[in-house]
């Protein structure tokens, strides 16, 4: 992704609660959001059906653990398939916010026994909810979506649970920052669901450690364009509605998940994977997109082939500086689609997408590694000098940047730093300067084969550079990664401070 602090960084590049339903049982009180000095109690009316379980609601363990964001996923189940339902209604005037009748369908595997579980989900009014095709009861925890069972699941055990919700996704509140969840065009929307976003679309086990399948449906106004994940397998068109039906075909995760609705010009790039772009009306055309094949081709030969067979993109009328890797179709907003920002943006095919987090707190693992491979690109495009001059110039904004922080272990609001892209980038850099060009690469090639396909870690990281090239490497990685000021390039006479 690149959006943020990194809006200012390529320019540096460049100069150098639930509805009621009168059938339901009486409701039961649960604590829907607490701030830090009041707690809000909210009414939730419960489906619920005979059960041998009883269900009050329980305060079930939420979150995988994840050092920063703490809440994202669940324990107790894996998710192996999305059956997603959308049915958008997109008013005329951009100042109304669009609504949706979604219903989402979750086949999953338990992996310890379940008496109930949670779904992250955000916003949005629940109607139902259904385990196995039987109603269950259910309730609202803050972002969780609390579900009662009718019988005990024991490990191993498979089910689905079918959720029937409702509500406007453009103004779910307390998501990560305003760039985050789902964005207005002119004619449409699109999602940017990095990192916490995807609850705020549909129910979800939302982390990158429990990879799906999906399979989502979406109904809209007929005469307008929609895009989602893998390929168009289905299109019925009913009235002035038109329901489209993608599915994937390989696992992805849930904020990686593409969905996008407008007026598009669709131009596809001769390639040997699927390169179509999707151009919102009014565009410049295709532009700095017909560089994307010759870049698979490069990073092919640094990084090993492409995990993919699709590679397109989306870019949408929308003023917001943003990029993101949606699977096998990276969105773009229409200010945000330079060179260096569509190379990043590839990379992250090997780098985020194949090789995924296993706690937000390495985000530097994609975004410094694709900055990485950036700053490659244009050494290959404009030579050697300008790999230099780039190195130079970004070294120096680092050091005078207040939030060049070790990039290994950010904090929340440092997720998206300068430190997390540059430095974790300048890691590359100072072993290549250490070791040279052929180990440097052998070593990306190496982390790709191992973990590609699985999540990984810095310790992983980490392990894989002494492994490969040393200790005196594993201790320059270290220091570049964990230190607090920020290491000298010495072979380039580049120092944290002035050298009087």
């Amino acid at each position: 992704m690149k959006w943020r602090g990194a809006v200012i960084l390529f320019f540096v590049l460049a100069a150098g609660g639930c509805r009621a339903d009168s059938t339901s049982p009486p409701t039961q009180a649960v604590g829907e959001r607490a701030t830090a000095t009041t707690a809000v109690v909210t009414t939730t009316t419960t489906m619920a059906p005979p059960s041998t379980i009883p269900f009050a609601c329980p305060e079930l363990p939420i979150g995988l653990g994840d050092s920063i964001l703490e809440g994202n996923g669940n324990p107790g189940y894996e998710v192996t398939q999305y059956d997603l339902e959308f049915d958008f209604d997109i008013p005329d005037l951009i100042s109304e916010p669009p609504f949706l009748d979604a219903a989402a369908t979750l086949s999953a595997r338990t992996i310890e026994p379940l008496s109930a579980f949670s779904l992250d989900l955000h916003g949005m009014e629940v109607e139902s909810v259904a385990v196995d095709g039987v109603p269950v009861a259910w309730c609202r925890r803050e972002r969780e979506l609390v579900v009662g069972l009718p019988s005990l699941l024991t490990a191993g055990d498979l089910f689905t649970v079918r959720v029937d919700y409702s509500g406007n996704p453009t103004e779910v509140d307390d998501l990560f920052d305003e760039f985050t969840g789902i964005g207005r065009t002119t004619t449409g929307l699109y999602a940017v669901l990095e990192p916490d976003g995807a609850a705020s679309l549909f129910p979800s086990n939302d982390h990158p450690r429990d990879p799906a399948l999906f399979r989502v449906s979406i109904t809209a106004p007929s005469g307008l364009e929609v895009v989602s994940v893998g390929r168009q397998v289905a299109e019925t068109r009913s009235g002035n509605r038109t329901t489209t039906v993608w599915e994937s075909t390989e696992p992805g995760v849930t904020y990686l998940l593409p969905l996008a609705i407008g007026e598009f010009e669709v131009v596809e790039l001769d390639s040997q994977l699927d390169m179509v772009l999707y151009l919102y009306e009014g565009s410049e055309g295709v532009g700095d997109f017909e560089l994307q094949p010759a870049m698979v081709e490069f990073f092919e030969s640094m990084f090993g082939p492409y995990p993919y067979d699709r590679l397109g993109a989306i870019v949408v009328d929308s003023a917001a500086a943003i990029a993101l890797e949606t699977h096998g179709i990276p969105t773009y907003s229409r200010d945000f689609v330079f060179e260096d920002v569509i190379a990043h943006e590839v990379a992250h095919g090997w780098f985020g997408n194949y090789v995924r987090l296993e706690d937000w707190s390495d985000i530097w693992l994609k975004e410094g590694l694709a900055s990485f491979a950036e700053l490659l690109w244009a050494e290959h495009r404009f030579g050697l000098e300008r790999y230099t001059q780039q190195v130079a110039g970004l070294y120096g904004f680092l050091v005078e940047d207040p939030q060049a922080h070790p990039p290994a272990d950010p904090e929340r609001d440092e997720m998206y730093s300068g430190s997390v892209y540059w430095r974790g980038a300048f890691t590359m850099v100072a072993l290549r300067d250490l070791v040279g060009d052929e180990p440097v690469f052998e070593l990306l090639r190496a982390w790709i084969e191992r973990y590609g396909g699985a999540t990984a870690t810095t310790a992983d990281f980490l392990e894989l550079v002494e492994e490969r090239l040393g200790r005196e490497a594993f201790e320059l990685a270290s220091a570049w990664l964990d230190n607090e000021t920020i290491p000298a390039l010495e072979e380039r006479g580049l120092e944290p401070v002035p050298v009087p």
